[in-house]
């Protein structure tokens, strides 16, 4: 197969993300919100891979772009919400910051652009950078009301804020119980907290905030582990089937309560991978094994990269969105993209 320019770009990328692991500080500190200017770029088509009469496995591209940035603090986004219909966004990053911009879209519905983008530190008690307490790999999001629940990987801990307060309002540091905190603990820092999510009302643990391991175990199929963090069964656990080196990212919940799982799978002979699996909403109980469908899977070939955020939110006129956003690891050989999708 000719070699492509995507295709050397997908493996280095491959190569570099594999060995980087995330940075505590970012090359300049940002003491309070910075609004950013944007530079997008639009991706009109997803590519080759896995289409099928118009669709990528059950979804069917809406529209995507890439985004850059010259504030050396700006990239590495993972956790993901989209709020107010689709008309705004909210990211955190590994480097401890809020990401929050209005979502532009075209005639037909799709993102075009972002605006008013504003980049904020986290910060905790006191007013305190979060990412100068070692609470910087921020790699989790999920919203309960107002309040936006961050996951930070490395310290397996969990802090809320009020968004009605503003992004560079400080938040709080969730006291788990000493049930949750065994689950916790033996977690490996850098493949341990990705995913915060609140169960849905089919599951065993409505209203509860969940956490998943990115690989809580060692083995490329052996399953990670979930646990339940808040609410009368906390430290409940449950195991998430893996399999072809694929690793949980985020999970989504749809309207009607079953979970999207989002996967990434990174290996030098076949570059970057994403895939999203459907779990029913009611299979989520204690000591369950939660495995589904496959209902997206794109590779190289397609324009992804390490996807990492997924949010899910209704259109104007009912459909269900999901968008994506990738984790540039803060590496020049890879991008931050923003990747829209209608559930079919």
């Amino acid at each position: 197969m000719r070699l492509t320019r995507r295709g050397l770009l997908a493996g280095l990328a491959t190569a570099a993300a594999g060995a980087l692991a995330p940075a505590p500080r970012a090359r300049a500190d940002l003491e309070g919100p910075l609004p950013l200017a944007l530079r997008t770029y639009p991706i009109r088509h997803l590519g080759p891979r896995g289409l099928v009469e118009g669709l990528y496995g059950r979804l069917r591209y809406r529209g995507g772009i890439e985004l850059q940035a010259g504030a050396d603090a700006f990239g590495g986004l993972s956790g993901l919400v989209v709020l107010d219909g689709g008309e705004k966004l909210l990211a955190v990053s590994d480097r401890g910051y809020f990401l929050a911009a209005d979502i532009l879209r075209g005639l037909d519905g799709a993102v075009v652009d972002l605006a008013n983008a504003v980049l904020a530190p986290l910060r905790g008690p006191g007013g305190r950078l979060l990412r100068r307490q070692g609470s910087y790999d921020a790699e989790a999001l999920t919203l309960a009301g107002a309040t936006a629940y961050v996951g930070i990987e490395q310290e397996q801990a969990v802090f809320a804020f009020d968004l009605a307060a503003g992004i560079a309002a400080p938040g709080r540091r969730l006291a788990l119980p000493p049930a949750v905190r065994a689950v916790l603990d033996p977690w490996p820092g850098n493949k341990g907290m990705e995913t915060l999510f609140v169960a849905p009302a089919p599951s065993a643990f409505p209203g509860a905030l969940v956490a998943i391991a990115e690989r809580a175990r060692r083995g490329d199929a052996t399953p990670t582990v979930g646990v339940v963090l808040t609410g009368a069964r906390a430290g409940a656990t449950f195991a998430v089937a893996r399999s072809d080196a694929f690793e949980v990212t985020d999970c989504a919940v749809l309207p009607d309560g079953d979970l999207l799982l989002l996967e990434r799978r990174y290996a030098l002979t076949s570059g970057v991978a994403a895939r999203i699996r459907r779990v029913p909403g009611a299979d989520l109980r204690p000591e369950a094994i939660l495995d589904g469908a496959v209902i997206f899977e794109a590779d190289w070939t397609n324009a992804i990269d390490n996807m990492e955020g997924l949010a899910v939110h209704r259109g104007p006129d009912g459909e269900t969105i999901l968008t994506m956003i990738a984790d540039d690891n803060y590496s020049i050989l890879q991008r931050t993209l923003l990747l829209e999708f209608e559930l079919v």
